[in-house]
């Protein structure tokens, strides 16, 4: 009996020890860095957010760019040249619908 017993706790133990083997392998990080946890994470989010802000009331937003009547051509071009071949080859209504409406859309910003 008094071996049994011995035999039981050794394999309990045995089983403790194999679980904590494979907890430790499984969280085992090789990595010279850590992951951040959620509260590193939310002050940094906060911190360049902050940083932001305090850099754009300092400097101001840039002025949007301007559409010159060029980029609007050259782009026309490109797109008729490029992307009708894929389009003609669909040949759906929807493709050519959205050609049309790209192109009026670059005409109107002329």
């Amino acid at each position: 009996m008094l071996k049994r017993k011995a035999f039981l706790i050794s394999i309990i133990v045995a089983a403790l020890v194999v679980l904590l083997l494979v907890n430790i392998a499984w969280n085992f990080n090789l990595g010279a860095l850590q992951k951040p946890g959620k509260a590193e994470t939310f002050v940094a989010t906060k911190a360049k957010h902050w940083l932001v802000a305090r850099a754009v009331a300092r400097e101001g937003l840039a002025a949007e760019p301007s559409t010159a009547s060029l980029s609007v051509a050259r782009g026309r071009s490109l797109f008729e040249a490029c992307c009708s071949l894929c389009l003609d080859q669909i040949g759906t209504s929807e493709a050519e619908g959205k050609l049309r409406a790209c192109l009026q859309g670059a005409a109107t910003l002329e």
